[in-house]
């Protein structure tokens, strides 16, 4: 159906198709958006128009990535009233958006199975129990307030998930994560190795951790050895020792030179002189046979 003003509603969702602000679309055109989508509890503001003009831009392009960072937004409710977020999305970033209620914006995503990327960073999380169950891949959870990690064991093929900047005091359902290669736990509240590090060494795939800024001890070799197949820790590159077992790369100390410290170009200037001496030696001891 489509209104006079340019509003397109199809299928596959919401087509904000002439305006630019929220304040350009007649008052009349925002009765019938809002009349259309049978919404009594939200309206269409300037954030929700600029989110969907987003999604208005993928259509016909083939294109499966997606951003509604810093829009503003409140709840995903709107978009799905009007089916506007497209099926095929493979990446998706909700970042720093204050979002109303954050575990049911982690529920409303299930239909989104084909994401394998999705940033849920700054969105005010405090659980991920509602977590979906979805075939993602990379997953961004920085600057939220989870105390756990309980419930991401619903993505069991993350490769990457970056939690730094939280309130971890826990590490659940990590270990389950056994194609794990990344992961980033820096500044948090985790205390103990044994507790929240040990049950990690069943990603056995693991080649990059961050600890930093969080009270546990990071360093010797029982943290080293429980991450065989670890090449970074602290962004720092690590080698192997004979045992197999990675330490951090040192930079080696360049020894001082001894004696009196003589730049290349006084070196190179002594050398020319010798020479031209030498061969002025030579010449005259020639002419004398």
């Amino acid at each position: 159906m489509a209104s006079p003003h340019g509003l397109t509603f199809t299928a596959n969702g919401f087509s904000p198709s002439n305006w630019e602000t929220w304040e350009e679309v007649p008052c009349d055109a925002k009765d019938t958006v809002q009349d259309a989508v049978q919404a009594d509890s939200w309206s269409w503001t300037e954030p929700l128009i600029q989110a969907l003009q987003r999604v208005q831009k993928l259509q016909g392009t083939g294109r499966t990535e997606l951003s509604f960072e810093a829009l503003k937004l409140q709840s995903l409710e709107p978009f799905l009233e009007v089916q506007a977020l497209p099926r095929q999305l493979t990446k998706l970033s909700l970042r720093d958006n204050p979002w109303q209620d954050p575990a049911l914006l982690l529920s409303q995503l299930q239909p989104l199975h084909q994401l394998i990327s999705l940033d849920l960073s700054k969105c005010r999380l405090d659980s991920l129990t509602n977590l979906p169950r979805l075939q993602l891949r990379h997953l961004r959870l920085e600057e939220n307030q989870l105390r756990s990690t309980l419930g991401i064991a619903g993505c069991p093929r993350l490769l990457e998930v970056s939690l730094a900047r939280n309130r971890l005091n826990s590490t659940e359902q990590l270990e389950t994560l056994l194609e794990l290669r990344v992961l980033d736990l820096a500044e948090n509240c985790l205390t103990s190795s044994q507790r929240c590090l040990r049950p990690l060494a069943a990603c056995t795939q693991l080649s990059e951790l961050h600890l930093q800024g969080n009270p546990l001890a990071k360093d010797g070799n029982p943290l080293r050895s429980l991450f065989p197949s670890l090449e970074t820790l602290d962004s720092r590159p690590l080698r192997r020792s004979r045992g197999g077992v990675a330490t951090p790369v040192v930079p080696t100390a360049v020894p001082a030179p001894r004696g009196p410290w003589r730049d290349d170009g006084a070196v190179a200037t002594e050398y020319l002189g010798k020479t031209k001496s030498y061969a002025r030696r030579r010449g005259g001891s020639s002419r004398a046979r």
